[in-house]
């Protein structure tokens, strides 16, 4: 995994340059570490690394209550039944 220069390199990525005198001339050895996150900061860093995307559960869905196409007469039990049945049907004068 790359990580770019910035805040990220700064914070999750160890390094440890190393130079040895030999006979030939100077040996030189770069070692970079990416550090997990760790939330209590012992073992690394204690904020999150950016990229961290959390999923969600989804939302439960509800259940659609639509008559089907060509079923009038479902559909009108139903009006019926919402407007209060049998009371919302007498005309009150």
């Amino acid at each position: 995994f790359w990580t770019p220069p910035g805040p990220p390199a700064q914070f999750f990525v160890d390094r440890a340059p190393r130079h040895v005198m030999m006979k030939q001339g100077v040996l030189g050895i770069r070692l970079k570490i990416m550090l997990p996150h760790d939330p209590e900061g012992k073992n690394g860093p204690k904020n999150p690394f950016p990229d961290n995307v959390t999923i969600l559960d989804p939302k439960e869905d509800k259940p659609i209550t639509v008559a089907a196409k060509g079923d009038e007469k479902a559909a009108a039990a139903a009006r019926f039944a919402a407007a209060g049945g049998a009371a919302a049907a007498t005309p009150q004068y």
